[in-house]
């Protein structure tokens, strides 16, 4: 979840195997760009019982893209990770201070303002003000599975 203090947790979704390597991977990209440098933490899953502590595996991110136009960057910042090649298939999953989710599959990346459509109502909820108006182009259901 974003902690509403103008953060916004995002999930890479697809084959689990794959998960944490592409998560990781997404941390390393969104570091790489000077606006989003120091914004990105990860979120580690819980240690179950009976597996040795010291962490987990990287489940999420939190980017912190507080005011201005950071929010812009990681919005684009996704859309060029996303369309390099992975082998398989992968989403990316913006999830709102509210719990709003926000799914968007490796087609609709073709489109930068869906993706910077969802990173920006995901951010009003991070910030605690009304979302803006809900596109056709994003999936808020909570349900996930985009077109």
């Amino acid at each position: 979840m974003s902690t509403g203090d103008g953060s916004i947790r995002v999930e890479v979704a697809g084959p689990v195997q794959q998960i944490p390597a592409a998560t990781e991977d997404l941390l390393r990209w969104l570091s790489e760009q000077p606006a989003l440098r120091g914004r990105a933490t990860p979120v580690l899953s819980s240690v179950g019982p009976g597996h040795m502590a010291g962490g987990g595996l990287i489940e999420a991110l939190t980017v912190a893209v507080g005011a201005g136009g950071a929010v812009t960057v990681l919005a684009q910042a996704l859309v060029v990770w996303a369309r390099q090649p992975r082998g398989s298939e992968v989403r990316i999953r913006l999830v709102a201070a509210d719990g709003t989710r926000t799914e968007i599959d490796t087609d609709r990346f073709q489109d930068v303002e869906v993706v910077i459509k969802a990173a920006a109502q995901a951010h009003a909820a991070a910030a605690g003000r009304p979302a803006p108006a809900p596109s056709q182009a994003s999936d808020n259901d909570g349900q996930g599975g985009a077109a």
